[in-house]
């Protein structure tokens, strides 16, 4: 569970209202509120508290969302996933940085998909750049139309199925961003090539 799901459980199970829980703490029953609801995150001395209070250890409280490194307050760092800002890292090595556990497994998930589908890119990527390459020798053979205009037709479908960005994209605009980029990049260079084979 995240930690805004396990701060609420916890007091739950201690019997404690808000108001309580706020007054052992000595904060205002919104900062409890808005712990609850994953608005803010607690200090680490309030999540020390709380865990006293609770009788659990941090450990408990917070999950594996404590076991990562977090991201230094005033450190400009987005979630490699959906682009917000980034709360802890994903990698003892600091590389992956997420806004919450939800979009850590999804960008596991999706990141996987992409090895999975990486070849059928590279071939696609290759082919296309073989087609317009290849337009431009066999001009008496074919019409330079039809292998320019396959080729990048051909790119851009690959372009929009398999929207592979470099790791530097993902961290930049994170992987929906780049994502939906490819796409969109992909659907220009398809339209495109269909032009040219159609019109040019």
């Amino acid at each position: 569970m995240s930690l805004p799901e396990n701060i609420r459980e916890a007091r739950l199970q201690a019997g404690l209202s808000q108001e309580q829980v706020a007054e052992a703490l000595e904060v205002s029953r919104q900062a409890v509120s808005r712990w609850e609801r994953g608005a803010s995150r607690p200090s680490t001395a309030n999540l020390v508290a709380l865990a006293t209070l609770f009788h659990r250890s941090v450990e408990q409280l917070t999950g594996r969302y404590a076991s990562s490194p977090q991201v230094e307050e005033g450190t400009k760092r987005i979630c490699d996933r959906c682009g917000r800002r980034a709360v802890f890292y994903g990698d003892p090595g600091r590389e992956s940085a997420f806004c919450s556990e939800d979009c850590r497994a999804a960008y596991g998930r999706e990141m996987a998909g992409i090895q999975k589908h990486l070849k059928w890119f590279w071939a696609g990527v290759i082919a296309a750049c073989v087609l317009m390459v290849g337009g431009s020798f066999f001009k008496a053979v074919f019409p330079a139309n039809c292998t320019v205009g396959g080729g990048m037709a051909l790119l851009g479908a690959t372009l929009v199925l398999f929207p592979f960005c470099t790791p530097q994209t993902y961290a930049k605009l994170g992987l929906r961003r780049a994502s939906i980029l490819g796409r969109v990049l992909g659907c220009a260079v398809e339209l495109y090539g269909l032009y040219i084979l159609f019109w040019g």
